[in-house]
């Protein structure tokens, strides 16, 4: 049986999965672990997708029913909902988006009263109450529910909460800013305008259809923008502005990897605590090898930003990310946020008075190939697949890695290969590809070369 929650909260194809009926049973699902907590109020935003304020509205609407005080936010990026559970006193805090999927994909992304998002077991009581099963059509009306729109004020505290975050003055400075068409299309190009700069936004038009066309997942437009405009630096949100993937002032890439490696050095030459940081499997040897050197370890784990943050708090670390752009700083934020990331990294570019292109390039960056195949039904790893990804692994040594896993967003296969050797990654990914195109399960494979 699938489950309701993958690697950020609930996410599925808004037509057909999120009906108005099963959106009940899933909020019912959601009250019924909040009673037992004797909640009563709840946060929800929502990023521009189009099915959006059709969730939202029955969401809130069921939540009111349930005698709830339901505050809505409005379109706002997801780490604003999270900072606001908590400056609300909300019990829980709920964000509307599929993230950098597509329109036609809608998700629920839930945080607690703390602004962290919900642990496993609280994602897993709550699929259990869901899969026991209610009738929505039987719940009873409670009296007391009441629906309080807070947009405006909500993301006023935001911006200001971001400005608090450090001293920053952007007089002068020339960013382009490419939106996704998301949630971050007004407040980001508002925030970094009040702080001086001089603001060039791109796919800043939402129409509910083309939320993520560019943005983190395209920097290609991004780039000729900086080039184009001679901008010091461009930043680029996902749609719901929990990623930032950024562009030098020579119109070379900046991903997470290095986006973390930057913030890393900004601490250990500020003398500040930096012994750890947390990415994921997914990252970069080169990030690990370069900041081994400063003496900083980078503590690996799951693929996720909830897994990041839980290792963050275990390990004590101040800082966390995954190469797809999610950038956690724990005194600052109790999730990935783009437009807290945007600012630290021109902030740290003004500090450091080395143009963002030679402050990138001190870190090595090993070749990196990852393809993503789609798969039909329940995958498992086959014996034969699982012999295959060991010999490699054990070919590759310390200077390599193999990833081989299922997305937790979308129905595909994520295989990973990084080496110093580009030719040995093209012969492994090619005795891997013939494999499972032999088990006959996969289709089309799409190639992501890093």
């Amino acid at each position: 049986m699938k489950r309701l929650f993958g690697t950020d909260g609930i996410r599925e194809l808004a037509d057909p999965f999120f009906t108005d009926q099963e959106l009940q049973k899933i909020c019912l699902s959601i009250a019924t672990y909040l009673n037992e907590r004797n909640a009563s109020k709840v946060v929800i935003g929502l990023d521009t997708r189009e099915s959006g304020n059709r969730i939202v509205a029955k969401v809130a609407g069921c939540f009111r029913s349930l005698g709830y005080h339901v505050i809505q936010l409005g379109v706002i990026p997801t780490p604003a909902v999270a900072f606001l559970t908590k400056h609300y006193e909300a019990d829980m805090g709920i964000m509307i988006s599929a993230s950098h999927n597509s329109f036609e994909y809608n998700g629920i992304k839930l945080f607690d009263r703390d602004g962290y998002k919900i642990s496993d077991e609280a994602q897993q009581e709550i699929e259990l109450i869901y899969r026991q099963g209610s009738d929505p059509n039987r719940q009873e009306e409670v009296t007391g529910g009441i629906i309080d729109d807070k947009a405006e004020e909500g993301q006023s505290y935001y911006v200001k909460y971001l400005k608090l975050s450090e001293e920053y003055n952007f007089n002068g400075l020339k960013i382009i800013m490419d939106c996704a068409n998301g949630a971050a299309y007004k407040l980001a190009p508002k925030l970094f305008n009040e702080l001086g700069a001089e603001v060039i936004a791109i796919n800043a038009e939402p129409n509910g259809k083309n939320i993520n066309h560019g943005g983190s997942l395209d920097v290609s437009k991004l780039q000729s923008e900086v080039l184009k405009h001679g901008a010091a630096v461009g930043v680029a949100f996902d749609g719901d502005a929990d990623r930032l993937i950024a562009v030098d002032e020579m119109g070379q890439e900046i991903d997470g990897n290095q986006l973390l490696y930057l913030f890393a050095v900004r601490y250990v030459v500020e003398n500040k605590e930096c012994s750890s940081i947390v990415s994921t499997e997914m990252c970069n040897l080169g990030l690990v090898k370069s900041l081994k050197k400063l003496g900083v370890k980078v503590i690996q784990t799951s693929v996720g930003d909830r897994n990041v943050m839980f290792e963050i708090l275990k390990t004590n670390s101040v800082l966390g990310g995954e190469p797809s752009g999610h950038i956690m700083f724990k005194n600052y934020s109790c999730t990935s946020d783009g437009m807290l990331a945007a600012l630290k990294l021109v902030s740290t570019s003004q500090i450091s008075c080395v143009p963002m292109s030679e402050l990138k390039n001190e870190m090595i960056i090993y070749p990196q190939v990852i393809n993503n195949i789609p798969y039909l039904g329940e995958w498992q790893f086959s014996s034969e697949l699982t012999l295959l990804k060991e010999k490699i692994k054990s070919k590759l040594g310390d200077d390599g890695k193999i990833i081989i896993r299922k997305s937790g967003s979308e129905p595909v296969i994520r295989v990973m290969i990084e080496s110093a050797d580009i030719d040995l990654i093209s012969e492994y990914m090619q005795q891997i590809q013939e494999l499972i195109h032999c088990e006959k399960q996969y289709s089309v494979t799409i190639n992501e070369n890093r």
